[in-house]
Formats: structure tokens, C-alpha cells, sequence
């Protein structure tokens, strides 16, 4: 025993004065960010206008942007209780198109637009502004949460 505790004092010396060492905080992550407002803030960031709105408004608040229009093109997949009160007009002649997305990525502010016709690519492209409307459900968080 004399021999370990001459050893151990001769340790405890030389570490006297040295620094003692810091052990590193538990790690607490940020909660996560609203995977809806980080879609927003991603396609504010990409130039595009963005806004959350329950559904009962969100007819009102497209109706408010298609005023003095005289008519849009509508995706097929678009719910009739969304569709502002326009005249359907072919999308090479439309103003406004409107359609409504299957999904979107917050973390990339990607939207995806699905259609059986080429209806939705001309809905989106031809008219010089686009509306696509979606439930907030279809929001996902990152891409390899597909």
C-alpha cells in the first residue's frame, strides 16, 4: 500500500497545477422548427410569396388577389370550394393559375405538383402568376422523410 499511495501523491502533485479539465455541457438541441413556417421562410427566400391561412380563408384570399382578372386556369385537381369565381380560360390566355399541390418539402421549400394531364405543367408555367394551394398536413420536414 505504501507504494500506491506514494504514487498516487506524486500524481495529485503534478496535476496540481494544472487547469482542471471542463466536461462539456449536455448537448440540448433546438427544438425543431414548424415545419410550415420553415417551408414560408423558404420560398420567401426563393422569391416567392407565401402565406398560412385556415381553408374558410383561403377562398376569400384568392378571390381578393383574382379581382379585375378576367378569368384563370385551374388545375384539375383543384377542390371546387377553392376556386375563386373566374371564368376557366385556357392557360396560354390565362393571367392566373391555380392549382393545388400534393406535397411539399420545408427543409428545400419544394412544392410538388402532380397531374395526369399536362394541364398542371401549362397551369403553372403559361399564366404570369401562379396559386398553388395545400393543406398544411401535406407539409414534410426534409426531404428523406419521403
Amino acid at each position: 500500500m505504501e507504494a500506491r499511495t506514494r504514487i498516487l501523491a506524486r500524481v495529485q502533485r503534478a496535476l496540481k497545477e494544472r487547469p482542471k479539465a471542463l466536461l462539456p455541457e449536455h448537448p440540448h438541441l433546438p427544438p425543431p422548427e414548424d415545419p410550415v413556417d420553415l417551408l414560408l421562410r423558404r420560398l420567401q427566400e426563393n422569391g416567392a410569396e407565401a402565406t398560412r391561412l385556415p381553408r374558410e380563408e383561403a377562398k376569400a384570399f384568392a378571390q381578393r388577389l383574382a379581382q379585375g382578372l378576367p378569368g384563370a386556369a385551374f388545375g384539375k385537381t383543384l377542390p371546387q370550394d377553392l376556386r375563386p369565381p373566374l371564368p376557366e380560360l385556357p392557360p396560354e390566355e390565362a393571367p392566373l393559375g391555380v392549382s393545388w399541390a400534393l406535397f411539399a418539402v420545408a427543409e428545400t421549400g419544394t412544392i410538388v405538383l402532380i397531374s395526369n394531364e399536362g394541364n398542371a405543367r401549362l397551369t403553372v408555367t403559361m399564366p404570369r402568376v401562379h396559386i398553388a394551394i395545400m393543406g398544411i398536413e401535406k407539409v414534410i420536414p426534409k426531404l428523406a422523410d419521403l
